[in-house]
Formats: structure tokens, sequence, C-alpha cells
């Protein structure tokens, strides 16, 4: 079990030092900790006591509990594009890719509109925040006073704690929208 942490830590210090472009000399001097007793922490022959780590952490700009996790980076998540949960609308129809963990969530959509389709959203809860960036067609979006028109790879980020609009071009329109809630407004779209 020790020379598991051991070899865990030893990973991490590695990884961070390398991801951060510093050497072994500038780390030591950030942290206080000996070069030495960093170089033998990273090749896996120390025994690092708390404050050490505490140092290390602090110098790498990292909670503690990094360094213990090993040197395995998050792994890559993916969501292909027949995957998701879709939900389809009288004008719109909405994949849910994927909703980020957090208080509040944050929820990643795929939003396909009809030709010349028109819809008229309702305020979300208080703080509420819509992020859309147009990926084909035309789209005029935003509060429903305020509605700016969008052409592919425009932005338009607005308050979606106000009645705001969806309106589909000619041709359509698919979009990535960015649902950003705040508080408990994560209820209905």
């Amino acid at each position: 079990m020790v020379d598991d942490l051991v070899f865990r830590v030893a990973a991490s210090i590695r990884r961070l030092r390398r991801e951060q472009g510093r050497t072994l000399s500038e780390l030591a001097r950030a942290s206080g900790v000996a070069k030495a007793t960093l170089s033998a922490l990273e090749a896996g022959k120390g025994n690092p006591t708390i404050e050490t780590l505490s140092s290390l952490a602090a110098a790498l700009g990292v909670p503690f509990g990094e360094l213990l996790a090993g040197g395995a980076p998050e792994p890559v998540r993916v969501v292909r594009a027949d995957a998701g949960t879709t939900v389809t609308g009288a004008v719109n129809d909405l994949r849910l890719i994927v909703r980020l963990p957090g208080s509040p969530p944050i929820e990643l959509y795929e939003a396909r509109f009809a030709p010349r389709s028109k819809r008229t959203a309702g305020a979300h809860g208080p703080g509420s925040r819509e992020h859309v960036v147009l990926l084909q067609g035309a789209l005029r979006t935003g509060p429903a006073e305020r509605a700016v028109d969008l052409r592919p790879g425009d932005y338009a980020g607005f308050g979606g704690d106000e009645v705001h609009l969806y309106e589909a071009g000619p041709r359509g329109a698919r979009a990535l929208l960015v649902m950003q809630w705040a508080g408990t407004a994560a209820s209905t779209l």
C-alpha cells in the first residue's frame, strides 16, 4: 500500500511539473523542498511527508489530493453524434449532449430548428444564461425585444431569465446551445 502511494505521488509530481514546464530546480526553489528530495520523490524512491506534499501542492498550484491521485490524466469523455438524449418539439429538436456537474449544472445541447420556425421560450430562473453558437443556417435569437441575427460561426449570449425567442431562417438552423443555470432554475427549457 505504501509503495502504491509512493508511485502515485511520483507520477503526479512528475506529470504536473512537466505540464507546467518547470525544471526540478525551479520546483525545488518554489516549494522549499530540497532538489535531491524532489528527485527521489519523482523517481518513486522517497517517502513523502504531509508537510512536503503540502509545500509541493502549493508550489504547483493544485489541491493536496491531486498529488495523491496518481499520474493518470483525466480520461477523454466522448459523446458520439448519434448518442445523447433527443427530445422532439413542435418547432425544434434538442439533443442533450452532456450535463456538466456543478452547482448549478451546465447543460450542452444540439438544437435543430425547422425552416422558418419560431419559438418563444419563457423565462428561466433568475440569473440563468443561454449561450448560442450557430453551426448551420440562419437564426434570430435573444430576448424578445433585443433579438439578434446569427450566421454560421456567430455567438450570442443572453440572460435566460427573460422571455426569449428562436426564429430560424428559410433553410432552418442548427446550433450549439449551452444552458448555464443559476440556483434552482434548472427546470425547463
